[in-house]
């Protein structure tokens, strides 16, 4: 129970304390202020150096950006056009191949070697060959098995060119 007796005393040691206490509040709340106005005028200054910093930023990456997407067109360009010139490429060899192909067929295009011929016969022998410059001729079937092979050899050379083709325009790109 709160007593009359015991409101004065603890009015009496309140009035003894209460200087100090007001000066200790005093001193708290002036801290607490000048702390919180350096802190906020800090944090505006490292708020405005933050800022500037993540615009510079901004436009660095804007530019890498931009420079990225512009190497990426000239190689889908440089890699277009080798693409392109590998199809052209191909398309002729196929063309010139058939063309081949189709005067061997209809016989208007023959395979010869010339060469000397060889005589191995006893001499005054009837059956030695006359000197002079005789020609073998080559069946069609091998003739269009020998182009055969020579196309898929232009074939490859056409696609390793390519390859070749491909790793320059890459090459450039990026150098």
């Amino acid at each position: 129970m709160i007593t009359s007796a015991g409101i004065a005393l603890a009015w009496a040691a309140a009035r003894r304390f209460m200087p100090y206490l007001i000066v200790v509040t005093a001193a708290v709340g002036c801290g607490l202020g000048c702390y919180w106005a350096g802190a906020s005028r800090v944090e505006a200054k490292y708020t405005a150096i933050i800022a500037k910093r993540d615009a510079a930023d901004a436009a660095v990456s804007l530019r890498a950006s931009e420079d990225a997407r512009r190497i990426e067109r000239e190689t889908n360009e440089r890699l277009a056009a080798v693409a392109a010139a590998y199809q052209a490429e191909k398309t002729r060899a196929q063309t010139e191949f058939d063309a081949v192909v189709r005067s061997l067929r209809n016989d208007s295009l023959r395979l010869r070697d010339k060469f000397k011929p060889i005589v191995c016969g006893v001499p005054g022998d009837a059956a030695a060959p006359a000197e002079g410059d005789s020609y073998a001729e080559l069946r069609r079937d091998d003739v269009e098995f020998l182009f055969r092979e020579a196309k898929r050899a232009d074939d490859d050379a056409i696609a390793l060119n390519q390859c070749e083709a491909t790793l320059d325009a890459l090459y450039q790109a990026h150098h």
